[in-house]
């Protein structure tokens, strides 16, 4: 009996993601993401909402710091808790 591959689902994404950017302005790179940090157990909410919102942005963070992106300060100053260049590169690995 032939063994099933399993191909994981695309997570390319390419939008600059912060607090309240949504799926109609990110061709659904929310939902993307927010269904990502769901299969790593970092998004808790316990539904996608296709809303970067405070948990989003709390996911984004624990996400950031296991990974070696970045651990600390602020959107504005490092870019902890939001999708820019740096943490875009490391989730299209």
């Amino acid at each position: 009996m032939p063994v099933p591959v399993i191909v994981p689902e695309c997570r390319y994404f390419t939008e600059y993601l912060y607090i309240g950017a949504n799926d109609a302005s990110t061709d659904g790179e929310v939902t993307r993401l927010q269904e990502y940090l769901m299969s790593t157990g970092d998004y808790t909410y316990g539904k996608t909402t296709g809303y970067y919102g405070p948990s989003t942005t709390t996911a984004v963070k624990r996400w950031q710091a296991r990974n070696g992106v970045v651990s600390y300060g602020s959107p504005d100053t490092t870019g902890y808790g939001l999708v820019g260049t740096k943490t875009r590169a490391t989730l299209n690995k």
